[in-house]
């Protein structure tokens, strides 16, 4: 869970980053890879929570 926290962290980071140098710059580039950054971390979020839906699915049955 802390790792968790750490990577969410670091992804909040990262996209403010890219926000912040786009608003400096005004480079698509900076914006583009925000989106990146945030899609990426939405399709782990989504796998964190599969899983752990799955994992309370299948503790009943094991």
């Amino acid at each position: 869970m802390l790792l968790l926290r750490v990577v969410f962290a670091l992804l909040c980071a990262g996209i403010g980053a890219c926000l912040a140098a786009w608003v400096l710059t005004r480079r698509a580039a900076y914006l583009g890879y925000a989106w990146r950054l945030f899609r990426y971390g939405l399709a782990l979020v989504l796998a964190f929570f599969c899983l752990l839906i799955l994992e309370r699915a299948l503790l009943p049955i094991l």
